[in-house]
């Protein structure tokens, strides 16, 4: 499962992405705009800029996302510190659709946006493990390491949507119903071995 991501970096590495998301249920927009922050918020300076590399709306929560296939701990743990950093400064503008259409988001598809009032972020790094890189822990955003997406990649395909919850658990988004399959992580026994067992437990998943 390592082999999707191998080698992968920029807009090559930002598409996978994109289609895994898409593939869980969730609603990802991806190839955004590079936005000067003095056109969406006065008192920045010119060479200012925000973008990203994933907005996805969710039960009135937006998840920016960044992900990078790099291999240099050194340039990992700078993308990311700069991520937070953008973060912090979107969080203190006000959500509008002018900020959404700066950052890439279209006409038609503003309306998935108009509800939300809150933010957080996740970052994901294709190459190194926790052991490998240390970045530090900080409130409403995720950290993915190499294992951890290829776990998610790996539930994409082969459970799907169902695997929609598992990803937002790590955001404390809700997004059970009745038909919601949940996979908790102390006991989690799906994907365990090289030989694609799905799970141990008799399971039945509706059509």
């Amino acid at each position: 499962m390592d082999e999707s991501f191998k080698g992968k970096i920029g807009p090559e590495l930002e598409e996978i992405g994109a289609k895994i998301f898409k593939t869980i249920g969730l609603n990802c927009f991806a190839h955004l705009k590079q936005a000067q922050l003095n056109d969406i918020n006065s008192g920045y300076s010119e060479n200012e800029h925000l973008e990203f590399d994933y907005l996805i709306p969710e039960n009135k929560v937006c998840l920016i996302g960044e992900i990078t296939g790099g291999d240099d701990e050194g340039k990992i743990k700078q993308k990311y510190y700069k991520f937070l950093k953008k973060i912090n400064i979107i969080k203190n503008i006000k959500f509008s659709e002018k900020l959404w259409e700066k950052l890439g988001i279209t006409q038609e598809d503003i309306k998935y946006f108009r509800e939300i009032n809150s933010i957080r972020g996740f970052f994901i790094t294709t190459t190194k493990e926790k052991c490998d890189v240390t970045l530090s822990k900080v409130s409403e955003m995720a950290v993915f390491y190499k294992s951890d997406f290829s776990r998610i990649e790996e539930y994409s395909q082969r459970i799907g949507t169902w695997a929609k919850n598992y990803f937002c658990n790590n955001f404390c988004i809700d997004t059970t119903n009745d038909e919601s399959l949940t996979i908790y992580e102390r006991d989690n026994m799906l994907i365990r071995s090289t030989f694609k067992k799905i799970t141990s437990k008799y399971t039945l998943l509706s059509d």
